[in-house]
């Protein structure tokens, strides 16, 4: 055999490898399955008839093709190619590392061959299963829901009405569907409770009556949003065309979504970031709703912006894409401002009632509280329940308290793992400390292990001891609490299903919160601990609270209800005369937006420069910052050898430890390299990449990885 096929795997030691085609006619972007030592991997085929590159007699043959799973076209191919060209990772790392767990299982044909001495059921039977088992209980629901069970699944009338849209609506609307054909980026900034749900619902549904075969993807930031968005989709939509793929769904019937939406059977997919990798031959359209969230950002792996990729894929299929967010992300808005996307704006609501008023709780001077709450809070708390009107109580801090600490000699709890104090929960009425970086759990000790001191106390409140003390301050109203303790397994459908029925009075959360939830009752909205963010480090702390402070206000006063205090928005905070609150009181996103753009110009901060972090972990601190100066010399090698200018274009700053310096005993720090020519930065680090993987061995459990576009530097 003189000639080999070349195939991308999930691994980061190199872009492809080399396999004999065997009997197979193999062509590229099919997927296929190969020995990779003791076992089977999926694999995608990048080239046919190349040289090998290995002696022959250490190149084995292409097991079998992967024919269940769709192979991905030339234009395809070369997208992702470029895609991961931009994050520096290999093809294989980014499309098989996205991919369901199932789809990437060996079958048992494969494990036949000999390969693995172990047979295991074929994945492809669960996955088969799973999608007859959810498209079962979709029709129950739908036949439950329509009163008519002997009614065929899929023909429940259309509830979603055109005529509901109001004017300025029904007007991006227009917009919208008179964009010309072709690539139409466009940033719809709507602020909150302005519907710009219903344009999304609206939009899909003339794509689909337009184009029978039509496909839509809707990415959301989190889980939570998911089942919300789905369930009014169905009920304006075929049920049974549409499907939600997130992490909380098994994994067999995640492959079933990904296998269903790669054959065309599925119309619309709701989905979280990592939907953005699925195959939809016949997709037209992209929306990525709270397009600012920082969600999008892959944390672990290939750290890609789904958001990003929302855009660029859309630019290579020529087709449009909807951002949309009442606090646009300063990338999108800046984009905006240059003209390089069309913005919309919905400036009311769509209930044609004001935003909520936003009042500052002035902090300073009032002491130690019951449950952290002002005077005026408990009493706008005490009237709304005397209304049966519903209070949120953002508090964004899980657990009971953030440490255990000992007055006597001032020792807290410590993470033996990393670099963070663990956090005191209480769990089926015990208490335990909780790691929230690493998960490591240890009892509560008895008596303080540095002084032997047996008064050990919580200090500051996490969203459990608030619910507690809630409890004990309102002992009539029903109190629910929803974190990411609460939402694991069915706790956040089950939740957000009370809340929704109004069976909860007053609801204690966190972040999750903010965004996306649309309640009748809720009339208020108190904010605790406000200032955290306001002197962080990190440049993009100031827009991420206001966006968060924006997101949360936005749940009160949704519905025309009518009770007799108005919506409102309390903010506790010691320091009511920062500029932010001040834009935050305006309900003034583009105020804000000016003044952080401004900054970040002068100071030479995204989106007017571009940041890449080359991040670093081992067991041991000194192999970490070992490799990272040797990476900071050879990257202020390179620019040495280019010449004239590249030094005003292209900046290395010397390594520095990553926020928190350990997490689960590794260690962790960052090389931050900016520059004001994305071009000429790209080049560096692709020549970085290459070189890096042609260097020896690393010691032993040095990981590192290239982020680009860091979310936090």
């Amino acid at each position: 055999m003189n000639t080999v096929v070349q195939v991308a795997l999930d691994l980061p030691i190199a872009p492809c490898f080399d396999y004999f085609p065997g009997t197979w006619n193999l062509k590229p972007g099919q997927w296929v399955w190969v020995p990779w030592v003791q076992s089977v991997r999926l694999g995608l085929v990048l080239r046919v008839d190349a040289p090998p590159q290995w002696a022959s007699d250490k190149i084995r043959e292409v097991l079998s093709p992967a024919d269940a799973i769709e192979s991905l076209d030339s234009r395809a191919l070369a997208f992702w190619q470029q895609v991961a060209d931009y994050y520096h990772c290999s093809l294989g790392e980014l499309l098989l590392g996205s991919m369901p767990r199932a789809l990437r299982s060996k079958p048992a044909a494969a494990v036949a061959t000999g390969d693995s001495p172990k047979r295991t059921r074929d994945p492809l039977a669960a996955i088969g299963k799973a999608w007859r088992r959810w498209q079962s209980a979709r029709s129950g629901e739908i036949a439950q829901a329509s009163g008519e069970t002997s009614k065929p699944a899929g023909e429940t009338p259309k509830a979603w009405d055109r005529s509901q849209l109001r004017p300025q609506q029904a007007a991006a609307l227009a917009s919208l569907l008179a964009q010309p054909a072709g690539f139409s980026p466009v940033l719809l900034h709507g602020i909150t409770g302005s519907g710009k749900t219903a344009v999304y619902l609206s939009y899909i549904n003339e794509l689909l009556e337009r184009d029978p075969k039509a496909q839509v993807l809707l990415l959301v930031p989190e889980i939570g949003l998911t089942p919300q968005l789905a369930a009014t989709l169905e009920s304006s939509f075929a049920p049974l065309s549409i499907a939600v793929l997130h992490s909380g769904l098994s994994d067999s019937l995640r492959a079933a979504v990904w296998l269903a939406a790669s054959r065309a059977e599925l119309r619309v997919v709701v989905g979280t970031r990592s939907a953005i990798f699925v195959p939809m031959p016949q997709l037209r359209a992209l929306i990525v709703d709270e397009e600012h969230d920082p969600s999008y950002k892959q944390w672990e792996s290939v750290r890609y912006q789904a958001r990003d990729l929302a855009v660029w894929r859309a630019q290579s299929l020529k087709i449009p894409v909807i951002l949309g967010s009442a606090t646009p992300s300063m990338e999108s808005w800046h984009a905006a401002a240059r003209g390089r996307y069309q913005r919309l704006s919905l400036s009311e609501r769509a209930n044609l009632m004001p935003p909520p008023a936003i009042e500052l709780v002035d902090m300073r001077q009032l002491g130690k509280l019951p449950a952290g709450l002002a005077p005026r809070s408990r009493e706008l708390i005490a009237a709304l329940l005397s209304e049966q009107a519903q209070v949120l109580i953002f508090l964004n801090r899980r657990g009971f308290a953030p440490v255990l600490q000992c007055p006597a000699c001032a020792w807290v709890s410590p993470c033996p793992a990393c670099s963070a104090y663990q956090v005191l929960h209480r769990q089926a009425g015990r208490f335990a400390l909780i790691c929230h970086h690493c998960g490591q759990r240890a009892a509560v000790p008895r008596s303080c292990p540095q002084c032997g001191n047996t008064d050990l106390s919580p200090q500051g409140r996490g969203t459990q001891k608030l619910e507690e003390e809630l409890q004990a301050m309102f002992p009539q109203a029903r109190i629910a609490r929803l974190d990411r303790d609460v939402a694991q397994g069915q706790g956040l459908a089950h939740t957000l299903a009370a809340i929704h029925r109004g069976e909860i009075d007053v609801l204690v959360g966190t972040q999750m919160l903010a965004k996306g939830h649309d309640w009748a009752r809720l009339q208020a909205v108190v904010v605790l601990e406000a200032d955290n963010g306001l002197f962080a480090a990190d440049f993009r702390a100031s827009e991420r609270l206001f966006a968060n402070l924006m997101q949360v206000a936005g749940r009160a006063g949704r519905s025309t209800t009518s009770f007799q205090q108005a919506p409102t928005v309390l903010i506790q905070t010691a320091h009511p005369d920062h500029p932010l609150f001040a834009d935050v009181r305006a309900h003034d996103f583009h105020k804000h937006a000016q003044k952080l753009l401004s900054e970040r110009s002068a100071l030479g901060l995204p989106p007017f420069r571009h940041h890449v972090l080359i991040r670093a972990q081992a067991k041991k601190p000194q192999a970490v910052f070992a490799f990272l100066e040797s990476s900071k010399h050879w990257v202020e090698q390179w620019i040495s050898a280019q010449g004239l200018g590249v030094a005003d274009i292209l900046r290395c700053y010397d390594p520095v430890p990553m926020n928190l310096a350990r997490i689960d005993h590794w260690y962790r720090a960052q090389l931050l390299i900016e520059a004001g020519d994305r071009p000429v930065l790209h080049r560096c680090l692709a020549d970085f990449y290459a070189d890096r993987r042609r260097q020896p061995v690393h010691p032993a459990g040095l990981h590192w990885l290239i982020d680009v576009d860091p979310q936090e530097i």
